[in-house]
């Protein structure tokens, strides 16, 4: 029998990015976001690298194009942003091209290449990582930051499932361990990693608090109203994530990692080892 903390968080009919999920996302979170920005790391991501207008990044996992956006707007570099969900694609009106695992490098002449929420959902992480990765210049860099598992047997847990289940992706998370040997597997060796669960939660809370706010006025726009219980639903799914993550089930971290091929050569990526 299941828990009624379990039944709690049952999928909903709506399961996947419909357009009210798209929409309700971006209340959240941003126009053309889905998800925390991450803005304090990127913003230390483009003073370290000393990303400007001649740089190149790739963002993966961009989602509808708006942290590209504000990489691109803050620093004038080129960002290609690009998503493995198709459906994510199309939605974003040609700001994000569709990449899939088997596909070559999209751009090369890379200062970065920054891959957003991918390791959560991707089957062939590995595949896409060595082939987007190639397009790195010799001195450039591969940053990952991703939701893992932080415990033993968190994938079987009751509360994990449950959350699984009521997300618009279907999961495939991994430990820190399994994710290093994949970046070591495309090529790449990592550097350094750091917990973002104090920044990732606080950004949950505010942005979430933010989107609580504008609801009482959603039921005065017949436009909006039916809106409502999809961005509740969508506010309850994060903080449910922040539940598995305080509860020590969950973790998000973020890898830095480098070509192999710099061990051997004098220019390396600026960002310090941990």
């Amino acid at each position: 029998m299941q828990s009624a903390r379990t039944a709690a968080i049952a999928p909903r009919e709506d399961f996947g990015w419909t357009a009210e999920r798209l929409a309700a996302a971006q209340i959240i979170w941003g126009k053309n976001c889905l998800s925390p920005r991450g803005d304090t790391q990127l913003y230390d991501i483009a003073r370290t690298l000393t990303l400007r207008s001649h740089s190149r990044v790739m963002h993966i996992g961009a989602g509808l194009g708006g942290t590209a956006d504000i990489l691109h707007r803050g620093t004038g570099c080129e960002v290609i942003a690009a998503d493995t969900q198709q459906y994510i694609a199309q939605a974003s009106s040609g700001r994000v091209v569709h990449v899939q695992p088997q596909h070559n490098t999209l751009a090369t002449s890379l200062d970065l290449v920054l891959v957003d929420n991918v390791a959560e959902h991707c089957h062939q992480l590995t595949t896409i990582l060595e082939n987007q990765s190639k397009g790195l210049l010799e001195n450039g860099c591969l940053i990952l930051r991703s939701l893992m598992f932080a415990a033993k047997d968190a994938a079987r847990s009751e509360e994990y499932q449950a959350w699984a289940a009521f997300e618009p992706s279907d999961p495939c998370l991994r430990s820190e361990d399994t994710l290093v040997q994949m970046l070591r597997e495309a090529g790449l060796r990592v550097r350094s990693s750091i917990s973002l669960a104090d920044d990732y939660a606080a950004d949950i809370e505010q942005h979430w608090g933010d989107a609580l706010d504008l609801i009482p006025t959603f039921h005065r726009d017949p436009a909006k109203r039916g809106l409502i219980p999809v961005l509740q639903a969508e506010g309850k799914r994060w903080l449910k994530r922040l539940e598995l993550i305080s509860e020590g089930t969950l973790d998000i971290r973020q890898l830095v990692a480098v070509p192999i091929s710099q061990e051997t050569t004098h220019r390396a990526c600026p960002i310090p080892s941990a």
